[in-house]
Parts: C-alpha cells; sequence; structure tokens
C-alpha cells in the first residue's frame, strides 16, 4: 500500500471526517470524483477551487495530490484536505485535526468542491 493511500484512511471513532478511501459501508465514506473526459483539467480546476475557498494554506501541489489546510470561520480549528488524481477519478479526504464532531462541514465542503468543479461522484 503507497503512502498516499495511507494518508486518506478516515480516523475512527471521530465523525469529522471524509475519505473516498474507505469502504462504501463506512460512515465516512465519500464518493471520489469523476474525472470526466480531462480528468487532468478537472484536477487542475479542483487545486483553483481549493485555493478560492478562503482561509486555506496549500501544503503540498504536486502534479496529482493536493494537500491544503482550511480553517473554519470563528475558532480557526484546522481542517486537512487531500485529493489525489488515480486514473481518470480524484479521491478526497477531509478531516478535522481537533475535536470530535464538525457538524458535516468537512462532508459540505467536500461535496460543495465537487459542485465547483461540475464533477460527479465516481463509483
Amino acid at each position: 500500500m503507497s503512502d498516499t493511500i495511507e494518508r486518506f484512511r478516515a480516523p475512527k471513532n471521530r465523525p469529522n471526517n471524509v475519505s473516498s478511501r474507505v469502504e462504501p459501508s463506512d460512515p465516512h465514506y465519500i464518493a471520489p470524483y469523476a474525472g470526466g473526459d480531462d480528468p487532468v483539467a478537472r484536477f487542475a480546476a479542483l487545486k483553483d477551487a481549493v485555493r478560492r475557498l478562503g482561509r486555506v494554506v496549500i501544503v503540498t501541489d504536486e502534479p496529482v495530490y493536493l494537500h491544503a489546510v482550511t480553517r473554519s470561520p470563528f475558532f480557526r480549528f484546522p481542517d486537512d484536505n487531500e485529493f489525489e488524481l488515480v486514473g481518470d477519478i480524484i479521491h478526497v479526504k477531509c478531516a478535522a485535526r481537533l475535536g470530535y464532531r464538525d457538524f458535516d462541514a468537512n462532508r459540505k465542503r467536500a461535496e460543495a468542491l465537487r459542485s465547483a468543479i461540475g464533477a460527479s461522484a465516481s463509483a
């Protein structure tokens, strides 16, 4: 198993994260983004959408991997957001570093990014 896949594993017993690298039966599961006809262009669009989020710091920006940290508006709690282009799909992980619950903030952000780049859910 590669280091990238290990990064995408969701911590257990914490509902404040989502990942496309866990089993679909896992409550942390979120479907990966479909890459569409041009996965590289869609991944570039995703990177642009992440940069437009506000309160974001890009930690790692590679051709097929992006790690960004966003912060909550009031308390500035950090959330890790990771994306990896694998073939024609984009894997996603959004996870709070602190606390236990996030009131679905990470799931909502992941779905908002999916919508922003016009990606459907990939099976």
